[in-house]
């Protein structure tokens, strides 16, 4: 299941960069576990909103900023190889289409 929440604010979230790195940030904000505690804070029937303080309360586990970055790589690397599949699969279906 996909779930797509939107917005029609922005909250600038700017990490501290000796504590937080931004693209450790950026994929921390994709995960379920942030995505569930959004919609949690949404309480609004309609167009839901995120309400700022219970934004800025979530709490997750902060590794060292070394575990970050391999942490980083790591999806950076599976998410290539994930475009690539797509590609594939892409080029797959192009070929093989009836004619």
């Amino acid at each position: 299941m996909i779930i797509l929440l939107a917005v029609s604010y922005i909250y600038p979230l700017t990490p501290v960069s000796e504590k937080l790195m931004r693209n450790f940030l950026f994929y921390l904000l994709l995960t379920p576990k942030f995505t569930e505690y959004a919609i949690q804070g949404s309480g609004r029937v309609g167009m839901p909103k995120v309400n700022r303080e219970h934004l800025f309360e979530f709490t997750f586990g902060l590794p060292t900023i070394e575990t970050q970055n391999t942490l980083v790589e790591q999806i950076e690397k599976e998410r290539t190889a994930v475009d690539a599949c797509k590609t594939l699969v892409a080029l797959f279906e192009a070929n093989t289409k009836p004619k």
